[in-house]
């Protein structure tokens, strides 16, 4: 009987052993299939980085890194540096995400970061709902860009604001170490690429103008600001559009800001292509001439711009490209 026991028992274990064995290669089976299907994923990860989006600041949450600093930092910033990050992004997305990445490994290795709570909401814009180190720091600070770029702004604020004094943390000597030279890297590609440029409002005639508007040099035309109810945009305020036929670029510099706004023509008018046909830049500076104080600049634009008609729907392929008349 107790050798029956043992031989049964011996039966058994090796069943098990069989089983387990048999069970544990389908899920050795499974997580390679897994694996593979997973495979394409790598990929994704490893693509090319992505333009930066638009977002509503005043709902963005920011972060400050002294508990007093959240009184003086409030205000709306006077600089233009969260479109210059995004429009910048449309042309070098992998240096706009390596600069937010190195910014963001700074700020978790802070010691101690506080949350601010949104500016749009009217009771208390000013309470912080989060501190403590920065490695703790919750994962919706970083699903999107806007607290980033938002605490970037009022840094680049704090360093530049004439009226307040630019004595800087520790963390925000570390970021702006590494925000100076990527906001020096802006302005050098700016300066290079609208070099040499025809200032149109200085042109004593129409043909000037249009002899202007028709070659491969850069030109600049001064639009007055946006007088209107509504917060004014970028574009609204008054400033000097550039334009290089051979980068088919458009440079913003607005008044009373050091930070050129390098952006691809689609973001001015959705119709524009990158190296958008004269036509359709003719027909962009017609849109915006009642800002143009120049009598001769609008005169010209609105004669070149009758001789070269926005095509129909679909034509653009066969009109001439600006610079290229």
């Amino acid at each position: 009987k107790g050798r029956k026991g043992r031989r049964r028992f011996e039966v058994w274990s090796q069943s098990l052993e069989r089983l387990l064995t048999r069970k544990a290669m389908q899920v050795k089976s499974k997580t390679g299939a897994v694996a593979r299907r997973k495979a394409p994923s790598k990929g994704r990860k490893g693509s090319k980085a992505a333009p930066l989006k638009f977002f509503n600041v005043r709902a963005s949450e920011r972060f400050v890194f002294r508990r007093r600093d959240k009184k003086t930092l409030t205000h709306p910033p006077r600089s233009s540096l969260v479109p210059v990050f995004i429009h910048f992004s449309d042309i070098f997305p992998e240096l706009v995400q390596t600069t937010l990445k190195n910014c963001r490994a700074l700020i978790e290795k802070c010691p101690v970061v506080f949350v601010l709570k949104p500016s749009n909401e009217r009771e208390s814009p000013d309470e912080v709902v989060w501190d403590g180190p920065g490695t703790l720091m919750p994962e919706r600070c970083w699903e999107r860009h806007g607290s980033l770029l938002r605490t970037l702004d009022l840094l680049q604020f704090k360093v530049s604001a004439h009226d307040r004094k630019k004595e800087l943390l520790p963390v925000e000597s570390h970021l702006w170490s590494v925000l100076e030279p990527f906001l020096s890297k802006i302005r050098k590609c700016a300066e290079e690429i609208i070099e040499g440029h025809t200032d149109l409002s200085s042109l004593k005639s129409q043909e000037q103008v249009q002899g202007a508007l028709q070659a491969d040099t850069p030109w600049c035309i001064h639009l007055d600001a946006v007088h209107s109810e509504a917060a004014p945009t970028v574009g609204d305020q008054e400033h000097a559009l550039y334009y290089s036929p051979r980068a088919g670029l458009f440079t913003r510099r607005v008044a009373g800001s050091s930070l050129p706004l390098m952006t691809l023509p689609c973001r001015l008018n959705s119709a524009m292509s990158t190296h958008p046909p004269l036509c359709r830049i003719l027909d962009y500076l017609q849109s915006v001439s009642g800002r143009v104080s120049s009598s001769v600049v609008r005169d010209a634009v609105a004669d070149l711009a009758g001789r070269h008609p926005v095509p129909a729907e679909g034509d653009d392929a066969g009109a001439p490209a600006a610079g290229g008349v």
